[in-house]
């Protein structure tokens, strides 16, 4: 699990009013970016994954143990991969748009 990269938008406030002729901004809305995960690929849970595609859900997503970290959030499933190599476990990689804020525990 990774956790997001916040970015804040910035919003452009110059007006011609302006005597000093300098571009001015003011902070917009912050977009708390995605969230991807690794699991082992299985069929039950690629098919549950591929269900919830366009769905706005609740998530719960639990690092490691040795992280102890849980990130709560919602948000919607915008990519599942399911790269297979010869003689490698088989894992299943998806990225979550996080819609709204994070919950971290």
């Amino acid at each position: 699990m990774n956790l997001p990269n916040i970015t804040v938008t910035s919003i452009d406030t110059t007006h011609l009013g302006l005597t000093s002729y300098q571009k001015t901004f003011m902070p917009g809305m912050i977009d708390n970016g995605s969230i991807s995960f690794t699991c082992e690929f299985s069929e039950s849970i690629f098919t549950t994954l591929h269900g919830m595609l366009r769905d706005v859900v609740d998530w719960r997503v639990t690092a490691p143990a040795d992280e102890s970290v849980v990130a709560s959030f919602s948000g919607f499933l915008t990519s599942i991969q399911q790269p297979f190599e010869p003689d490698a476990e088989a894992v299943l990689t998806a990225e979550i748009k996080v819609s709204g804020d994070v919950s971290l525990s």
